[in-house]
């Protein structure tokens, strides 16, 4: 895998490029990343956004877009069960944002080398989410805060302005080290003697 133009073709700018990639349901909350990209771009501080994947939410999330005139900022790419076109979506996106639960999302976005960001409430989450370490592979947000959300955002910015391949080689180790099925497996094979 390598760097590619995908984004700048598509959006005709170099802005950090966000990343949701899964079903665009009700639970992932995904109207709340439409708010921080808002918010964000009141402050001055623009992002691109790409959605991989279809759902119910569709039709609402483009509605919640053109509303907030930020259609030229955001991606509706559709499903996509073409792993190397996904590979490719991912791997050039600065950071996958998972306003709801993360889940399947933050493997599927680190074996890629791309970090995951997605709220602090373990309650709420997958078991996934274990992978996300602050800073490393990721950052988390207080739940259902679009302020906070927004500003870590902005911070994840700053902070890794210059370590994106740092950083894509934490979500490989990450993925390789912890969440393989080997690894899984010997965890089991310990658990039974």
């Amino acid at each position: 895998m390598k760097p590619s133009d995908i984004y700048t073709k598509h959006f005709g700018n170099n802005l950090p490029v966000l990343i949701f990639i899964g079903r665009l349901t009700p639970i992932k909350r995904l109207d709340q990343l439409i708010l921080a990209l808002n918010l964000l771009h009141k402050r001055g501080s623009d992002y691109n956004l790409v959605f991989v994947g279809e759902g119910s939410e569709y039709t609402y999330l483009q509605r919640m877009i053109q509303e907030k005139d930020l259609s030229s900022r955001v991606w509706f790419y559709g499903s996509c069960y073409d792993e190397t076109v996904n590979a490719e979506l991912i791997y050039n996106a600065d950071l996958c944002i998972a306003p709801g639960n993360v889940g399947l999302t933050a493997m599927h976005s680190m074996v890629y080398g791309t970090p995951v960001m997605t709220h602090n409430d373990k309650t709420w989450q997958m078991p996934e989410f274990e992978a996300i370490s602050v800073g490393h592979t990721g950052d988390f947000f207080n739940r259902n805060d679009i302020e906070d959300m927004a500003n870590k955002i902005e911070l994840w910015f700053e902070k890794n302005k210059d370590t994106r391949e740092r950083i894509r080689s934490n979500c490989f180790n990450e993925i390789d080290t912890s969440w393989t099925p080997a690894y899984q497996m010997n965890i089991l094979k310990k658990q039974i003697k």
